[in-house]
């Protein structure tokens, strides 16, 4: 039996086992089998939400703090047009 078919009789096994509610005999594999994903795979999943979760408070707590800084304003507002004409007649 070759390797393709050695996996293919795993597969059919386990098919079976669920369809019929029997337990699977476990296995081992370097690849997920129907999307299980192993250990490490989690571990990693769960890091990376944990990072994107800081780096995601750290840039709240930046923009609060610049909102702090330049109120909510923003710049300066532009200078009224009325009296920028007004200004321009006395020159």
């Amino acid at each position: 039996m070759d390797d393709f078919e050695r996996k293919w009789k795993i597969i059919q096994e386990h098919l079976f086992a669920e369809a019929t509610g029997a337990e699977p005999r476990p296995f081992s594999s370097g690849r997920t089998l129907f999307g299980i994903k192993s250990e490490a795979e989690q571990k990693m999943e769960r890091f990376a939400r944990e990072i994107e979760k800081e780096q995601l408070d750290t840039l709240r707590k930046d923009a609060q703090e610049s909102v702090g800084e330049f109120g909510t304003e923003g710049p300066e507002a532009p200078p009224d047009k009325k009296k920028l004409e007004s200004d321009s007649d006395a020159l």
